[in-house]
Formats: C-alpha cells, structure tokens, sequence
C-alpha cells in the first residue's frame, strides 16, 4: 500500500468533512440514495456503450491497485544486470542459464533465454519492444477509460440535477419548498464532482504515472539485457542503465553498492 495515497484521499475527504461540519451541518445530509445510483450507474452504464465491455470490468477492478506502491525496482534490476555482466564476462553466456532459472520477472526471462540461445540482438529488442508497446497500450485501455468515466460522472450529476429541479418545479405546492427541494437536486451535481476528482481521474492518473514507471523498468531492462549479450563491461552497464533512474535513485543504487 502507498502511504501517501492513503493519505491524499483522506486529506480530500477531510476537507469536504470540515467544511460540512463548519456549515453547521452533518455529512449524512449530502447522503441521497437515488443521487448516488443514478451518477454511479449511469457513468458505468455511458462508459460500457463508449468502451468494451471487457475494459470497463478490468478498470473497475483496478480502482484498489492504485494505492499499491508504484515505485519501481530500478535498484534491484540494475544490480541484476552488472551481476549477469560480470558472469558473463567471466564464464560466457552459456553459464548464465542455471542463474536464469531463478528469475522471478517473466520479461527478462524471456529475454535473456533468447539471449543465451544465440538470437539475434536486433531481433531480440523487436520482441521485446513489442511486448513494451503492447503492455503500454493495455494499460491505456485500462486508465483511459477511468479517464473517461470521470469525463462522464459530471454530467450524469448535472443531469440529474435538472431532473430534480423539473420535478421539483411541476410538483411545488407552496414556495416555502422550494429551498430544500432544490438542494436535495444539487447533491447530484455534487456527486458528479466527487465521483469524477476525488475517484475516477485521480486514480486514472496514478495508474498512468504506474504504467510510464513499468515500461521505464522494462526498457531498463531490455537495455540491460542487450549489454549483457554484447559483453560490456559491468561499470558501463551500471552507467548505461543509471540514466533511467532520477538522481535520488542513483544515490540509492550507490549506497546499496558501498554496503
């Protein structure tokens, strides 16, 4: 779990607390059952015609990953690498299979068992840039539709809105009503808002920070891989790959190096 996302969503749900309770009013009075199906159930319902089905349901369940920890594993990987340089440098490529075997990441795996094959290294950075680009273009599938569901969540609450009002408005019997009638209507609004930037486009746009940071550690890692094939010597295949990483992850990877 990402402390700080934990953070951020109660930091936003403690503002609009506050200001409800500094209004002289309690949270339960922007509770509205009929709001909350209608906004919820008619974004899902607009999104499921404007995307496949399919993406709907797998962005759905997304909704809870966003608040696992998306640092990636620059560190590890690049330590991964020099050491497989090293081993190669010193007992060829063909010794590097038994250590293959235990890796636990499926793309490198996969590339370094074409490596230790004799593929081509111009054909193995075409597979392996096509797995990348089609892992980016899953996940765009997947936070673009959120991404759409909080373009969409705004005006199923505006369109609710209107709807109570015309009620409101053919049934007024006295206008004493009128005030508590119309803010019952306006809650839909509010839940548009709600659902649209305090869920859907926040985690929409974690989940895209989430992708860039994974594809960066699998170019990382093909960079590495293709080095390792070309025998490079392990100081410049840490150099090589440091450039993926920002300077405090650098500072990282030195300090696991000196312990």
């Amino acid at each position: 779990m990402s402390p700080l996302a934990i953070v951020g969503l109660l930091m936003a749900l403690g503002g609009v607390t506050f200001v409800v309770f500094m209004a002289g009013s309690s949270p339960m009075a922007l509770w509205d059952v009929s709001s909350f199906v209608l906004v919820l159930g008619g974004t899902i319902g607009i999104t499921m015609m404007a995307s496949p089905t399919e993406d709907v349901i797998t962005a759905l369940k997304l909704l809870g990953r966003a608040f696992g920890n998306a640092d990636p594993k620059y560190v590890d990987t690049i330590t991964l690498f020099v050491e497989l340089a090293e081993q190669a440098r010193r007992d060829g490529l063909l010794s590097l299979e038994e250590r293959i075997s235990r890796i636990d990441d499926k793309f490198i795996k996969k590339g370094m068992q074409l490596l230790v094959d004799g593929t081509d290294p111009n054909l193995i950075r075409q597979m392996l840039e096509l797995d990348i680009d089609q892992l980016a273009a899953r996940h765009a599938r997947r936070y673009g539709t959120l991404e759409t569901m909080g373009a969409y969540a705004p005006t199923m609450g505006m369109l609710g809105t209107v709807i109570g009002i015309v009620f409101t408005l053919s049934n007024l019997t006295t206008p004493d009503e009128i005030g508590a009638k119309v803010a019952i209507a306006f809650i839909t609004t509010l839940y548009g808002a709600l659902f649209a930037n305090f869920i859907f486009l926040p985690i929409a746009g974690r989940l895209k920070k989430m992708s860039d940071a994974e594809v960066s550690e699998r170019e990382l890692s093909m960079e590495g891989m293709l080095s390792v094939q070309a025998g490079d010597n392990p100081q410049i295949v840490r150099q090589k790959l440091e450039a993926f990483i920002p300077v405090g992850g650098r500072d990282k990877l030195a300090e696991s190096e000196a312990a």
